[in-house]
């Protein structure tokens, strides 16, 4: 049985994404960082491994949570009894492949709020509290901008419980997933074939994005910040949510509209 919240007011209702980021933060986080920040209910949480990462800070909605990489090695095993390829991946994707166990592995940072899941940092949000509207979230305890049986990587939502933070566990090898060499794309395909069977109300949303492989957005993305806070993609003369920007990794909105 899927347990249910009972409350989603602003006050009550809040989200908390977690990404963990290896290497330097890019150049345009003080953009990202001020789009997060328009955004009141949701936080983001960068947890930052390094050889020596020991430096926390906060910036409104946005705060990062510094770890040793040994650290993040003991909260693997100790959490999940698993051990990380950091070195040895073949792939750059593969520390996004325990994206569905951050709830058990970050379990103290879910305190508090009704809702996790994880983004990209690629991303520029827009007002999206007016696709993730109240209504939308309490009809729902999973939200992805992906078609169904995939979770997004730029953004997927959860409803914090214990059927969404130890749904990964469904699956039988999990373990052999997270410590293989190879990326298994686990954090996108595979757990969303367990999402099927999970007694979830899963929301799909794949109009609530806008992608910079997209036709349009070349050379450089058409994207328009507006005084409200949107996001108008000139390619789909619409409002989006967010904005991927994988190909170009430059921060998408130019000027004074940031």
């Amino acid at each position: 049985m899927v347990e249910r919240a009972v409350s989603y007011g602003d006050d009550m209702c809040k989200v908390r994404l977690i990404l963990m980021w290896q290497g330097r933060l890019p150049e345009w986080t003080p953009q990202w960082v001020d789009a997060c920040n328009a955004i009141p209910g949701w936080e983001w949480v960068l947890v930052c491994p390094g050889e020596d990462r020991r430096e926390t800070f906060r910036l409104g909605n946005v705060r990062a949570e510094g770890f040793r990489t040994d650290s993040i090695d003991g909260l693997l095993r100790e959490r999940l009894g698993v051990a990380l390829p950091w070195k040895t991946a073949r792939d750059r994707r593969k520390s996004c492949e325990i994206r569905p166990a951050y709830g058990v592995l970050f379990e103290d940072m879910l305190t508090g709020c009704d809702w996790w899941g994880w983004f990209d940092l690629d991303v520029v949000f827009g007002r999206v509290r007016q696709f993730a509207t109240d209504e939308l979230l309490g009809a729902s305890d999973l939200i992805t901008i992906d078609p169904p049986g995939v979770l997004s990587g730029p953004l997927t939502l959860m409803r914090n419980i214990p059927t969404t933070v130890n749904l990964f566990r469904q699956q039988e090898d999990w373990r052999h997933i997270f410590e293989d060499e190879c990326y298994h794309n686990f954090d996108e395909r595979g757990i969303g074939k367990l999402v099927r069977g999970a007694g979830l109300r899963v929301s799909c949303n794949r109009e609530w994005q806008g992608h910079d492989h997209e036709p349009g957005h070349h050379p450089v993305p058409r994207l328009q910040r507006r005084p409200d806070g949107g996001l108008w993609d000139e390619a789909k003369d619409r409002e989006v949510a967010l904005f991927h920007f994988s190909r170009t990794k430059s921060w998408p909105i130019r000027g004074n509209q940031q």
